[in-house]
């Protein structure tokens, strides 16, 4: 995992002194026994965090990161941001890799921010001792140079002259690496336990443009993957982004309605780097884009509705920023999706962002719920419930969808001709041997290789249980119209063929179906999962009540009888957590828990809590 960070507060990292920072170094490595952390090496997934308070240098910034996205193999690195809050919470190091910091201040001007400083510093030494990597980025101006101390970070990279001074300690090496005395800021800094390794490298980007080459240097010094050098990583992305629109019902005109809005360039985010959008109907075209099968979706799209009205594009910011923008102007029942090769500011719950990599679904969709016709006379649900339950059964449409593309290539359908009649509770009782899919609630999909594993132990990789992880995961957002309208934005991301950062359904696919091999593309997964939505929906709406899907999707979950530690907040300070099981789901979706000293059951919400349900610890926001 690769972690992208600014220096929060108003500290300096090219005032550090090099010695202290060895010596600090070097002193937790001398009282360390054999504590390196394991790091899964399979994935290097990239955080970047935008600068806290000064807005006046966001573009330097976004230049870097751009350029450090562009030069690393978008085949092994996923870029993701990096919350301050996250940072200083330590979140991160256990599954980082390579940390990078970039850093924009000059001076340290109040005893705050020199404390969150040395804090943000004492981070820092100790992943390195950890074994972790980082990439430092010093942005000092030259009025600063001739106030910097000669074994400052920021001196040994811009002083035009040679650099004497010694600056090892007794577990910890600095080198100059690449140094040219007759051009400033043109050094890399190397800090390593010894002299076969790089575990911290540090250069400056003054000039950014001539740096360039400095940024890859530094990154191959710490074994990071990178692209062929191409002049394109410097050039500016496009101003403009094509949208491409396909509509599938041409009796629909609420699907025509929505074009008009995506053709207001006004009323569009989302767009990420791009400033404007070109909407083209693909009706008009004698060949669609290649970078999308559209035959692929055609054919496995089985909805009266959903997904018949159809928008692509191959890079965008957020198809969720883009359609939740507009969110108010979408008509009911328009059909609505909106799919992406690539979005660089992917959305996920909470301020959650990433880039996605290439053979990851990712798609926004627009449903519209109306009040259930299926009434059960011992029952009190209401309409209410089916909105709040509504994500439940996005994420089990995801794993239906799934478990029926596991059992096409098993040929397991029972008979069935068509793959979409095949009923709910079949693939839900589906069996077959090697990984099994299993849902996280309230809203992402796991594979699970040990099921006698606990939560917390599913992502562990051993030899009798390969790696496990998340495979997919899904947000919502509603606006109500009266009593009787619920329109829905929905957000969805599956790995499909991206082997990072954790699991892909090609990989499941091959290890339950080894002797039926097959390549699955992102149309195929995208239309079946838009047709067991819009399936699952109605059934539950019509036919057989909200009851039954919650039943289901308790079938489904990985939280049987798991025990979890539920704290709470008193005079402002959390108490000791209250062991308790998990029994169920209740009428609207959340968990319900029995207190097991208590034995007292209540609810728990997943937005008024802060919820790690692998590590079984809930607690306040």
């Amino acid at each position: 995992m690769i972690v992208i960070g600014s220096v929060p507060g108003m500290a300096s990292w090219s005032a550090t002194c090099s010695v202290r920072m060895g010596r600090n170094i070097s002193t937790i490595l001398s009282k360390m026994t054999a504590r390196i952390m394991s790091r899964d090496s399979s994935a290097m997934n990239l955080y970047q965090l935008l600068p806290s308070t000064d807005q006046s240098t966001t573009e330097l910034y976004r230049n870097s990161m751009r350029i450090i996205e562009r030069l690393v193999d978008d085949q092994c690195v996923v870029p993701y941001p990096l919350r301050r809050s996250d940072f200083f919470a330590e979140l991160w190091q256990t599954t980082a890799k390579l940390l990078v910091v970039f850093d924009e201040r000059e001076s340290l001007n109040t005893c705050e921010s020199a404390s969150e400083f040395d804090h943000e510093f004492s981070l820092v030494c100790q992943f390195v001792a950890d074994g972790g990597k980082v990439l430092l980025l010093l942005h000092s101006s030259a009025s600063t140079e001739n106030t910097l101390s000669p074994t400052s970070l920021g001196y040994l990279l811009s002083a035009p002259r040679v650099v004497t001074t010694p600056l090892e300690s007794s577990h910890w090496k600095w080198r100059i690496h690449a140094s040219t005395a007759s051009v400033p800021h043109s050094r890399i800094l190397v800090g390593s336990p010894d002299e076969t390794r790089a575990n911290l490298v540090i250069t400056s980007i003054n000039p950014l443009d001539s740096r360039l080459d400095s940024l890859r240097q530094g990154l191959e010094l710490l074994h990071i993957p990178c692209r062929s050098l191409t002049s394109h990583i410097l050039e500016k992305p496009s101003n403009s982004v094509t949208l491409y629109s396909m509509i599938m019902d041409s009796n629909n005109t609420r699907a025509k309605k929505t074009l008009n809005i995506f053709s207001e360039p006004s009323s569009l985010a989302g767009l990420g780097d791009f400033t404007h959008a070109e909407l083209r109907d693909c009706s008009t075209l004698n060949n669609l884009p290649p970078e999308f099968d559209w035959l692929s979706y055609r054919k496995n799209l089985n909805t009266n509705t959903l997904g018949k009205n159809l928008i692509w594009s191959e890079s965008l910011g957020s198809s969720w920023v883009l359609c939740e923008s507009v969110l108010e102007k979408i008509p009911p029942h328009s059909g609505l999706v909106v799919v992406s090769n690539r979005q660089t500011q992917g959305h996920g719950r909470g301020d959650n962002r990433w880039v996605t990599p290439s053979g990851q679904a990712a798609f926004t969709l627009s449903l519209t719920l109306n009040p259930p016709t299926y009434v059960s006379p011992r029952s009190a649900v209401t309409f209410p419930n089916y909105v709040t339950g509504m994500q439940h059964l996005v994420a089990l449409s995801i794993l239906l969808a799934c478990k029926q593309l596991i059992a096409e290539r098993l040929g397991a359908l029972n008979g069935h001709q068509c793959a979409f009649e095949v009923d709910e509770e079949f693939l839900v009782n589906l069996q077959h041997s090697g990984p099994q899919l299993r849902l996280k609630w309230p809203n992402d999909v796991y594979v699970v290789w040990n099921e006698n594993k606990q939560c917390g132990d599913v992502s562990s990789p051993s030899p009798d249980c390969p790696r496990s992880g998340k495979l997919a995961g899904m947000l919502t957002r509603c606006s109500l119209v009266g009593d009787k309208e619920a329109n829905f934005i929905i957000g969805i991301g599956v790995n499909v063929s991206n082997h990072i950062p954790t699991i892909c359904l090609q990989d499941l696919l091959d290890r339950v179906c080894p002797k039926q091999p097959s390549v699955i593309s992102t149309a195929e997964v995208t239309a079946t999962i838009l047709s067991r939505l819009e399936r699952l929906v109605s059934r539950t709406l019509h036919t057989y009540g909200l009851s039954w899907a919650f039943e289901l999707y308790t079938r489904c979950w990985m939280h049987t009888n798991q025990t979890v530690e539920v704290r709470s907040i008193e005079n402002g300070s959390p108490t000791f957590g209250r062991q308790c099981t998990i029994t169920g789901l209740d009428a609207f979706g959340y968990l319900l828990v029995r207190d097991n000293e208590t034995g007292e059951r209540f609810s728990l919400h997943p937005d008024g809590n802060s919820m790690d349900m692998m590590l079984g610890l809930i607690k306040p926001k």
